[in-house]
């Protein structure tokens, strides 16, 4: 029994010692998943990490790309902007002479050219002042660009002018801005005299451009007298000035004959006929080449069935009034006219007139003692404009494109 009881205790210890190997090996394998389930789990972790780092990159990449996108078209509207926006009035557009220009002073020049400018591109290409015309070009010629090119040319003739007053000590300070001032104290002074019923000479109130008109004209006027002072004229000098002008200036008597080609855009009732003036225009510019291609004023006249009392005409002293009541524009042309010459297209009362004068006598002249004194301040003005004309073309100007090209010519 204790035999039995012995294999009973060894079998007991057996099976302990099997469930006790068993427990370790379920332990183990158990910590074993755990550890491969955390290994797993941590890399899925990992991934996930990954993943989401990737996806923040891709996202700041995509925030980054949009930044500069946003930052190239803010940048892009400022430099629009810039490039756009209006000038101001006191902002300098060019230098003449070192004397600056600024953006109100040339504005004032541009209004004074604009109708000379518009009337040229009318007469010479046909157009109108539409909303276009200023940003249009013809045949290579912009509207706006000669507009400013005229200002400037204008405000060179000025300053050089204001200039040569200053150096003479008749004035002191030669700026746009001095010349405003100057008509606004000349303003209050006029008003001030009406209000005491006082006499005053010229305009009740001056506006800028009236203002620079009389300002300039009383400043040549000294200039011409100290000029003439310097260049001592003899009676010789008058008398060769005489001889060159005075079939300009001092005829009492001239007759003209003359051939006239035209053309009228309004009907038989005088009512204007707009819709026919381009055509004709049209139609005269041809003529006018054939004309200057050597073809027959005369075979012209007769093809376009004008007979010889609507053709031949006579410009005198008997016809000087009514030429000057209907036909101003076109006798004051005529009259300069010498035998075979022929005029360009002229535009007056509702026609196109082609001119071709046949014979010009200069009846008498007026005498030279008579007009002496006369031909003495033409010859000053003469001797005046040549030296302006110098100063002008010998003058240093620095134009700022940056403010020259923004400044508006259309209004």
């Amino acid at each position: 029994m204790k035999m039995k009881s012995v294999d009973v205790k060894k079998s007991n210890k057996a099976m302990n010692t099997k469930k006790s190997y068993k427990a370790t090996n379920v332990k183990q394998n158990y910590k074993a998943m755990n550890v491969m389930k955390n290994h797993k789990n941590s890399g899925k972790e990992n991934y996930n990490a990954k993943k989401k780092n990737c996806n923040n990159g891709l996202k700041n990449r995509k925030v980054l790309f949009a930044t500069i996108i946003c930052c190239v078209i803010v940048f892009s509207v400022i430099v629009i902007c810039l490039l756009q926006a209006k000038p101001a009035d006191s902002d300098i557009v060019a230098l003449i002479e070192n004397e600056p220009v600024t953006v109100k002073e040339f504005r004032h020049y541009i209004l004074e050219e604009r109708g000379a400018v518009i009337e040229y591109f009318r007469n010479k290409y046909g157009v109108q002042d539409d909303p276009d015309f200023w940003s249009s070009s013809y045949n290579g010629e912009n509207p706006s660009e000669v507009v400013k090119r005229n200002a400037i040319n204008e405000i060179k003739r000025t300053k050089v002018q204001l200039l040569m007053a200053q150096k003479e000590g008749i004035i002191e300070n030669i700026s746009y801005e001095s010349l405003l001032r100057e008509m606004e104290k000349e303003n209050k002074k006029r008003k001030e005299a009406i209000e005491k019923k006082q006499i005053i000479f010229g305009l009740k109130e001056y506006d800028p451009r009236t203002y620079l008109f009389y300002k300039m004209a009383e400043l040549s006027k000294e200039l011409k007298s100290r000029l003439l002072a310097k260049l001592n004229v003899s009676d010789e000098q008058i008398r060769d000035y005489y001889e060159q002008v005075k079939d300009i200036y001092y005829t009492q008597g001239k007759r003209v004959k003359t051939k006239i080609i035209k053309l009228s855009y309004a009907d038989e009732d005088g009512k204007v006929r707009a819709e026919m003036k381009d055509d004709l225009r049209d139609k005269c510019d041809e003529i006018k080449k054939r004309i200057n291609d050597g073809e027959s004023f005369e075979k012209i006249i007769e093809e376009l069935n004008i007979s010889d009392d609507d053709s031949e005409r006579i410009f005198d002293n008997k016809t000087a009034s009514v030429d000057a009541r209907l036909n101003p524009v076109l006798r004051e042309i005529v009259m300069g006219m010498d035998a075979g010459e022929i005029s360009d297209v002229i535009e007056e009362g509702n026609a196109f007139y082609i001119v071709k004068c046949l014979e010009s006598i200069v009846l008498s002249y007026k005498p030279f003692d008579e007009v002496k004194e006369n031909l003495r301040a033409r010859y000053i003005d003469d001797k005046y404009s040549e030296y302006i004309d110098k100063l002008v073309e010998e003058a240093n100007v620095l134009i700022y494109d940056n403010v020259y090209k923004k400044v508006r010519t259309d209004r």
